[in-house]
């Protein structure tokens, strides 16, 4: 089962280091969003519960793993959310979730290292409350359940044989994940009207350094693993 090819295109990754910028502003929510904003009590409340079960799902595995004796699985809890289509996904970083891959129809693989998930309880209780005219929440349609996440992440020819994967078993499998974490590509500078090439020159440099340590820290943030 082993896929050596390096050929993951069943699992786009996110981080575009060049390409045509994403406008912000102007844009028209969905008629789903509108009707979340509108709900804010029924909808957060949804979203408080499918995050608990997911949180009780993965307590329940690392309480299983530490009594089998096995390792300890780093990095954070991934989840499966369903948001709006319309939106910049980056919105996701403020609710505490690292982007992981961007899928079809608004669904987005993320992970989080708030095991409580007290950042996105936070929101959410803000977005109930409608404080700070919190509204991201809204655009945050589902989560999805592991079987879904797995379904997504995994190639069908091993999907279809994971659940026939016994413990006695010995199978080799290669597996490479990488993401973009909460770093952010800063923005290229503009040149203003009045600024001269001396002032603009060293801004310039730096955000290339910026972009180059960027690039030199994605590349190193490559995990393997086995769950």
């Amino acid at each position: 089962m082993a896929n050596r090819s390096g050929n993951f295109s069943h699992l786009p990754l996110p981080l575009v280091l060049r390409g045509i910028p994403k406008l912000f502003g102007g844009g028209t929510p969905s008629d789903r969003t509108v009707q979340n904003k509108n709900n804010r009590p029924e909808h957060g409340a949804y979203i408080k519960r499918r995050s608990a079960e997911l949180l009780r799902f993965w307590k329940e595995r690392r309480d299983e793993r530490a009594g089998h004796n096995l390792p300890e699985i780093a990095g954070g809890i991934p989840l499966l959310l369903e948001i709006d289509p319309e939106v910049d996904i980056e919105f996701l970083r403020g609710l505490g979730f690292e982007i992981v891959a961007e899928l079809e129809d608004g669904f987005i693989i993320v992970a989080t290292d708030d095991v409580d998930f007290s950042t996105l309880n936070e929101k959410l209780d803000d977005f109930i409350a409608n404080a700070n005219r919190s509204g991201s929440p809204a655009q945050i349609y589902g989560l999805g359940a592991e079987t879904d996440r797995l379904k997504r992440i995994l190639s069908n020819e091993l999907y279809d044989q994971w659940n026939l994967i016994q413990d006695d078993m010995n199978i080799t499998v290669d597996v490479g994940v990488e993401c973009s974490g909460n770093i952010q590509m800063p923005p290229y500078p503009r040149k203003a009207d009045d600024e001269s090439v001396e002032h603009f020159n060293p801004r310039e440099s730096r955000w290339q350094q910026q972009r180059r340590a960027l690039v030199f820290y994605t590349i190193r943030t490559r995990h393997m693993g086995r769950d």
